[in-house]
């Protein structure tokens, strides 16, 4: 297996959701130790998601191998590539690298103009699960960010964005909170049970008065996800801890 090799079959595991064969995932965790050296930054990003997404227990020596590449590279790493590093490595309980999050966040800074709704959402769900203390004005270029392409927001990336800034207790404009709101109310359908929830939630967590447009396309698919499954199965969504999962 050569790097690309080893990332590729890790992301597709994971994005088949296929069952996870532990002595296949510890071979493969030892394949991309000895080769970390070598992954572009694509390949360290996907593995890392790949990891996280298949919630495996990451060896310390993997880790710290991903992370030296990743350091190595950052000056190479496009937006999809802080994104997915960032939230592998949140989903795998990374907290307090703060040269990693330094090295991301120069790029991530740099990358801004070319960062989709999901990136900035993903990002920011990844420093607030992190419980990191983000640099002030890279949360305000996310923010911005996310105004200019709140039109491109799904249902999944907006309860993400709220949660994220109501858990970093951002003070949030008023421009991006009423652009998110109407782009909620557009794509109200697509919501699930835990986007309802973490949406209402984290604008009462931020003291926003919700739209009225807002609570009746909220109240209509709540109606509607409700009457479509057994109430014991409908989850309950609270912050700061009932986070959507992001990707």
């Amino acid at each position: 297996f050569d790097p690309q090799s080893v990332s590729n079959t890790l992301w597709a595991i994971a994005t088949l959701e296929a069952e996870v064969h532990p002595e296949l995932i510890a071979a493969l965790s030892r394949r991309t130790t000895a080769l970390a050296f070598r992954l572009l930054p694509m390949e360290v990003a996907n593995t890392l998601w790949a990891l996280g997404k298949l919630r495996v227990d990451a060896d310390a020596a993997l880790l710290e191998a991903l992370r030296e590449r990743a350091l190595a590279t950052a000056d190479a790493f496009q937006p999809d590539q802080v994104d997915g590093t960032l939230w592998g490595l949140a989903v795998l309980g990374v907290k307090d690298d703060l040269a990693l999050l330094e090295a991301m966040r120069e790029r991530s800074v740099e990358t801004m103009d070319a960062s989709s709704a999901q990136n900035v959402a993903n990002v920011l769900w990844a420093l607030a699960t992190m419980s990191a203390e983000p640099d002030g004005e890279w949360v305000s270029a996310l923010c911005r960010r996310a105004a200019e392409t709140a039109g491109s927001f799904s249902g999944r990336d907006i309860a993400n964005l709220l949660w994220a800034i109501a858990t970093l207790q951002v003070k949030a404009e008023d421009g991006l909170i009423s652009k998110l709101s109407a782009q909620a109310v557009a794509v109200s359908t697509t919501f699930g049970t835990k986007e309802v929830s973490c949406t209402l939630s984290a604008l009462e967590t931020m003291g926003v008065d919700a739209h009225p447009s807002l609570l009746e396309a909220m109240r209509r698919q709540a109606v509607y996800l409700a009457d479509a499954m057994p109430f014991s199965a409908l989850p309950c969504c609270s912050l700061p801890s009932g986070d959507v999962d992001s990707r």
